[in-house]
């Protein structure tokens, strides 16, 4: 029986000071046959050259340079040459742990997922390790959704099964239709197609993603127009495409995640330099109109809760403080 293979996709910009670290943790890999695919996004720091050294020594690499497209763009380039059973995506300043994809394939092969998927861990300077990390889940810490129930945590709960891309294992037929659009919070935007692909996922809390929060990485980064635009484009496209599904019951759990990512977007918008305040006072429209009774009515979560979304839009700063909402 021939040994399954994992294409892991990593999109390249500007990444020099991190970059080795990224790709030393793939190449020492407890799981072998992997294909590393590094997407250089037109970076203009040494980043192509040090992804070149890599592929002269190690044959599993490939790379692939562009005009710079940004990270959607630089993730369907990568599925484009990917030729694994699996795909992984890593962002090029965060690191994996040596066997990440020896424990997702195991899971996925044993609960017959096509999405098994990881904890991760917040690290804020070079010195991180997994072994200075705090003390992983266990492999008893593991959940088993349909793909149904999963789009449904995705955006009800949320406590296991996060949007982005990067913490997850896939087989490569969920996407044969699917690709990334161009847009911010592009991992978001087709995250719930996915999972709806999806016949079963099987989750580990254990934390096997180690995720870099760095002054320029893009969750610190202050929140621009475009940023904005993709927020409430993003928001909106998947209502639509849960809409068109038909599950209704998914369309009214999407209205939390729009909330809970609203609130979010004030947080990080309100002092904004770059944002009208008639723009930001947007993000609070956008909000009320979602959080209006009607919704609030059908919305999975309990009464303290519906209170919050409803009141926002009008009590924010109050309910910020009272809450103590904050965003790293």
């Amino acid at each position: 029986m021939k040994q399954l293979k994992i294409s892991v996709i990593v999109p390249v910009y500007n990444a020099r000071s991190f970059l080795r670290r990224c790709i030393n943790s793939l190449i020492y890999q407890n799981y072998k046959n992997v294909e590393i695919i590094i997407v250089d996004d037109g970076s203009t720091d040494d980043s192509l050259a040090i992804a070149n050294e890599y592929a002269t020594s190690d044959k599993r690499i490939k790379v692939i340079h562009q005009a710079n497209k940004g990270m959607g763009m630089a993730r369907n380039a990568g599925l484009a040459e990917a030729t694994g059973d699996y795909v992984a995506f890593v962002d090029s300043d965060d690191f994996v742990h040596p066997e990440i994809y020896v424990r997702l394939l195991a899971l996925a092969l044993e609960y017959n997922a096509d999405v098994a998927g990881c904890g991760r861990t917040r690290f804020y300077n070079d010195k991180f390790t997994f072994e200075t990390a705090p003390a992983n889940k266990k492999q008893h810490d593991v959940c088993l959704y349909s793909g149904e129930e999963a789009t449904f945590h995705l955006l009800a709960v949320t406590s296991d099964i996060k949007p982005a891309a990067w913490d997850k294992l896939y087989k490569i037929e969920l996407f044969k239709e699917i690709r990334f659009p161009d847009l911010l919070f592009e991992d978001a935007a087709i995250m719930y197609r996915l999972l709806l692909a999806a016949k079963k996922m099987v989750t580990t809390k254990e934390a096997l993603y180690a995720y870099y929060v760095h002054e320029g990485s893009i969750i610190t980064k202050p929140w621009d127009r475009k940023k904005l635009m993709s927020f409430f484009k993003v928001t909106k496209n998947i209502e639509e495409g849960l809409a068109l599904s038909g599950k209704e019951d998914l369309v009214y759990a999407s209205y939390i995640w729009r909330i809970n990512f609203g609130i979010e977007a004030w947080c990080r918008c309100k002092k904004s330099i770059e944002l009208t305040d008639a723009e930001k006072r947007n993000i609070l429209t956008y909000i009320s109109n979602t959080a209006r009774l009607q919704n609030l009515k059908r919305m999975p979560v309990n009464f303290k809760r519906k209170l919050v979304y409803f009141l926002f839009p009008f009590l924010h700063e109050a309910l910020i403080k009272l809450l103590k909402i904050h965003f790293d």
